[in-house]
């Protein structure tokens, strides 16, 4: 039973830790959102698509190349969504 208790603590703890982890994130997702619009409004005055293919593979490789433990279809496919919604904030 104390064995039991323990681990529910750590449990907690940890749960704890990764709540603050994805606090942080948040904060970061809305700092990339805000300079995306801002590269959105630049993008608008020189005339380029929203869409730019190579920039994208750029980043998932070197987000693939830094990953320590997820997966590079994990990756591909986080950085993937995070860059479509990012895509949606050029275009307002």
């Amino acid at each position: 039973m104390k064995e039991a208790n323990s681990a529910m603590k750590e449990l907690e703890v940890i749960r704890e830790e990764i709540n603050k982890i994805d606090d942080q994130m948040i904060e970061l997702l809305n700092k990339r959102g805000k300079l995306s619009y801002k590269i959105g409004n630049l993008k608008k005055l020189i005339s380029l698509d929203t869409l730019q293919p190579q920039r994208e593979v750029e980043i998932i490789n070197r987000m693939k190349a830094k990953s320590k433990i997820l997966n590079d279809t994990s990756i591909k496919a986080i950085w993937t969504e995070i860059m479509d919604a990012c895509k949606i904030v050029q275009e307002i």
